[in-house]
C-alpha cells in the first residue's frame, strides 16, 4: 500500500487479515502450555486418548467453535494438515477452546485461543504444531484458565492463578497442584 508497515500504526503489519493489536503472532504477547484430556477420548489402558476423528477425516481444518455458536468465538485459526498426519502419541485428537477470564465476581471474558489436544494430552497451536501457545496481551493479573470442547463439560482453574508473559505450564490432567472444578 505504500506505507511503510512500521508507520500503519494499528493495522496489519504482517498482511494476513488480522489487526495487529488482534493478532497473537504479532503483539507481545503471553504464552502457555497446557495439558488435558477429555474424558470421551480417553482409554486408561493406555492412559493415553483414542484419535477415531483424525483416522476417520472428521476433525475440521477451520477451528469449530464459530460454526457451532457464533457467538462463542470468532478466531481464525486453521490447522496446518501436515498435522493429520501424526500417529501415536503426538496424533491429534480434537480442537479445544481455551480461555482466560478475569477474577472478578463476573469471571469476564478476557481472550480465547483455540488449539489442537493431542493424544498423549499436549494441547498445541494449530498453526504452528508448537506447544507454546499465543495469547493476545493481557496484563499481568490473577485469571481464570477454562479449557471447553464441544462435546465435555468445560473445566476451570480455581482459585485464578497468576498469569504474566511467563506462564508456568498447567496441567489439567493433574488436579493435585492446581485446583479444578469442571
Amino acid at each position: 500500500d505504500g506505507i511503510p508497515n512500521d508507520q500503519e500504526g494499528n493495522g496489519d503489519l504482517d498482511g494476513d487479515g488480522i489487526p495487529s493489536s488482534m493478532d497473537p503472532y504479532e503483539s507481545p504477547t503471553v504464552k502457555m502450555s497446557m495439558r488435558v484430556l477429555l474424558q470421551g477420548a480417553y482409554d486408561p489402558t493406555t492412559k493415553l486418548m483414542r484419535d477415531d476423528l483424525r483416522r476417520l477425516g472428521l476433525i475440521p481444518l477451520h477451528q469449530p467453535y464459530g460454526a457451532i455458536d457464533n457467538s462463542m468465538y470468532e478466531g481464525v485459526e486453521v490447522m496446518d494438515p501436515s498435522l493429520l498426519e501424526r500417529t501415536g502419541e503426538t496424533a491429534p485428537v480434537d480442537w479445544v477452546l481455551f480461555e482466560l477470564r478475569k477474577a472478578d465476581a463476573n469471571a469476564t471474558l478476557i481472550s480465547q485461543r483455540a488449539g489442537i489436544v493431542l493424544r498423549n494430552g499436549d494441547v498445541i497451536d494449530p498453526m504452528s504444531g508448537n506447544q507454546l501457545m499465543h495469547i493476545a496481551p493481557v496484563p499481568a493479573n490473577y485469571y481464570y484458565v477454562v479449557v471447553r470442547h464441544r462435546n465435555h463439560a468445560a473445566i476451570v482453574t480455581d482459585p485464578p492463578l497468576w498469569l504474566s508473559p511467563v506462564i508456568p505450564p498447567i496441567d489439567f490432567t493433574n488436579p493435585d497442584p492446581i485446583p479444578l472444578r469442571g
